[in-house]
């Protein structure tokens, strides 16, 4: 896992404003062939958004991840799925740690038209991109998190 810290005294702000979702930014892949593109995306995002804190896990970062923070139990149903599956591996592992870090998570083709903080909204109660529908507000608000099936096309993007 790389990590890049923020600048700021940890707290998630939004132009000076408190929001509900903390100022982390969190990635995963699990191979050894991370293409240059790709490379290249995840450096354009770390630098688009340098307030923001970084973490790009692999397979073994993140089972550390989860031995250090869920314990063994977690991390033994997490070895149940059939490895050949990587998805539902990788899935889990996110939902883990957005669970209990917050942040953003972005798959790593995915990427965002600019800085992150143009565009999530921030309100008292919960934060959320700029033209997500009800719904999406209503389901991403639990975990503090926004995934990429709740960034407003016009913000995002994904290439392969």
């Amino acid at each position: 896992m790389s990590r890049k810290k923020s600048s700021g005294s940890g707290d998630a702000t939004l132009s000076g404003v408190e929001t509900a979702i903390p100022k982390k930014i969190h990635q995963i892949y699990f191979g050894d062939d991370l293409s240059e593109r790709l490379k290249a995306n995840a450096r354009e995002l770390r630098d688009l958004n340098p307030s923001w804190e970084y973490a790009l896990y692999d397979a073994h970062t993140g089972e550390d991840y989860i031995r250090t923070h869920y314990g063994a139990d977690v991390l033994q149903a997490y070895h149940h799925l059939d490895p050949r599956y990587y998805a539902a591996r990788a899935d889990l592992l996110r939902y883990l740690i957005v669970y209990r870090e917050g942040g953003v998570y972005l798959d790593i083709k995915s990427r965002f038209d600019g800085p992150i903080d143009k565009f999530i909204r921030a309100t008292k109660d919960l934060s959320c991109p700029s033209g997500a529908t009800e719904r999406a507000r209503s389901t991403r608000a639990l975990g503090s998190t926004v995934t990429s099936h709740s960034c407003p096309a016009a913000s995002f993007r994904t290439f392969t």
